[in-house]
């Protein structure tokens, strides 16, 4: 966020038309909690079960009502310079694409994921209903395929039938993308999420679902 308000106070923001948008925060501190469990009161306590918080950080809550439930997660406050500008975990938005844009009700089972530099983000859905939504940190490919071959097995879906849908640098990276060939039959490229997540030239590891696009020279 420092980076962000130093960027926008030096005049380094290409698109200055930005009054609104939407900030989403791509890290692994976070706890999915059903609607009926949810209290806003004890969001804190709810994170702090399955992870730490600094006491610099403020716990944030991102409603999903199309799948009943909240992300409770570890924030920073907004940028002072973005003040209409909304913070927004980042598997919020990559739930809230695939809920609109591509889950299925023909798909038994339906595999996402999204490479962004060291995060892996997976969904992973049984006839619409959300099993897995989790992100892993990955340093290498061998990483990456590790914890996809890994999902695949204990979900019991098959290499060869079911398909794994992809975006980000699982479809930008060549050599990325040429191991998951060798290792899943049917990969499909989610061309549309990559572009509204991450604008392109974008110098900093901001993923932005853009009402306005941001770009960082």
């Amino acid at each position: 966020m420092a980076e962000l308000d130093a960027a926008i106070e030096e005049n380094r923001i290409v698109d200055h038309s930005v009054q609104s948008g939407i900030l989403s925060q791509n890290h692994c501190r976070f706890t999915l909690v059903p609607a009926a469990f949810y209290d806003a009161n004890r969001k804190r306590d709810l994170l702090a079960r399955s992870t730490r918080i600094s006491d610099c950080e403020i716990v944030a809550t991102d409603p999903i009502p199309e799948m009943g439930m909240h992300i409770v997660y570890a924030d920073k406050p907004k940028p002072k310079s973005l003040p209409n500008c909304q913070n927004l975990h980042f598997l919020t938005a990559f739930l809230q694409f695939i809920i609109k844009k591509e889950l299925t009700r023909e798909a038994e089972m339906c595999f996402f994921a999204h490479q962004y530099q060291n995060r892996l983000s997976v969904l992973i859905f049984r006839d619409q209903n959300l099993l897995l939504a989790n992100a892993y940190n990955t340093y290498t490919a061998a990483d990456t395929l590790y914890y996809l071959l890994v999902l695949f097995d204990n979900f019991s879906l098959s290499n060869e039938r079911h398909k794994l849908n992809i975006s980000g640098d699982l479809s930008g990276d060549q050599g990325l993308n040429q191991s998951l060939g060798a290792y899943f039959a049917n990969c499909s490229e989610l061309s549309d999420f990559r572009s509204r997540v991450h604008p392109e030239q974008s110098a900093e590891p901001l993923g932005l679902v853009q009402t306005h696009q941001i770009i960082l020279e």
